[in-house]
């Protein structure tokens, strides 16, 4: 389970989407979703750059697991920000369609959301293109790849109707719909698993279910063993949480220091992470 904490603000105080920020108990790192394509929570994973982005915190109090609707949130044009998932925000837009006309690009992105007809979008299309754009030629050609891009997620959508927005369940909910955290280490820990697009994933839910445990980090120093196989984004969200687990034992930290130095050298200890002189000496 991972609760909301903020928002990544990349409107920066303007009307437009927000990134919501998560966290697990006991682990001192923001999470953000991933969602398939009926926006339904897939993994959560490390975002290790937020502190590069604006921030804003939390009023309210959500939470969220992998298999559930993803929470969705922007800022509204009187500055309130909305939060809710699929179905909350086609009720927003079903309820301020002609009053969300003054903002182009705002009513661009939630109408996305909706997956709104192009009928509907082709007008927004032009209001944005004279906002974005002062050539006619740059104006046509923005209008034209918008369009095909509305065709290309239409036939996604296309067999999506409300009942399934809440149903459709999302791949790696077959692994995660067992709440018991032993039948998902068990499930980590056989090396046959280790190569699944899915591994480093399930071990972030089981982070969540077991925020204090040490055999999640142990296996996890197994999978960064195989780390040449492993993609470098997931490689690193696992490693920043092993680390900031170990990080207040000294000793911990230096078996770290020799177990990335025998196995991965130099490439795994560039990783960007504030880190005592004792690991960082073990490294270079």
């Amino acid at each position: 389970m991972f609760s909301l904490t903020g928002f990544i603000d990349l409107p920066e105080g303007q009307a437009g989407m927000l990134i919501p920020i998560l966290s697990a108990k006991g682990i001192n790192l923001p999470y953000v979703q991933e969602f398939d394509e009926y926006l339904t929570v897939i993994r959560l994973s490390p975002f290790l750059d937020a502190e590069m982005y604006s921030t804003v915190g939390a009023i309210e109090n959500r939470t969220v697991s992998v298999g559930e609707q993803g929470i969705i949130a922007f800022r509204k044009p009187d500055s309130d920000i909305f939060v809710g998932n699929l179905r909350d925000v086609f009720d927003y837009v079903k309820a301020n369609r002609r009053s969300l006309r003054g903002d182009p690009i705002f009513e661009m992105q939630l109408l996305r959301l909706v997956a709104a007809e192009l009928q509907e979008l082709s007008p927004v299309f032009n209001r944005v293109a004279k906002i974005a754009f002062a050539s006619p030629s740059q104006r046509r050609a923005w209008i034209f790849s918008e369009r095909g891009t509305h065709n290309s997620l239409d036939r996604i959508w296309q067999d999506l109707t409300s009942e399934q927005i809440s149903h459709r369940p999302s791949p790696i909910r077959q692994k995660t719909k067992v709440t018991d955290p032993e039948v998902l280490l068990d499930w980590l820990s056989n090396e046959e698993n280790f190569e699944s697009d899915d591994w480093s994933a399930v071990w972030h839910v089981v982070i969540g279910l077991l925020p204090f445990d040490e055999r999640p980090m142990l296996l996890a120093q197994s999978w960064l063993f195989r780390h040449d196989t492993v993609p470098v984004k997931k490689l690193k969200g696992v490693l920043y949480v092993v680390l900031d687990f170990w990080r207040s034992d000294d000793q911990k930290w230096r078996e770290m220091a020799d177990f990335l130095s025998d196995v991965g050298g130099p490439a795994l200890c560039r990783v960007r992470i504030p880190a005592p002189r004792s690991f960082i000496t073990s490294c270079v």
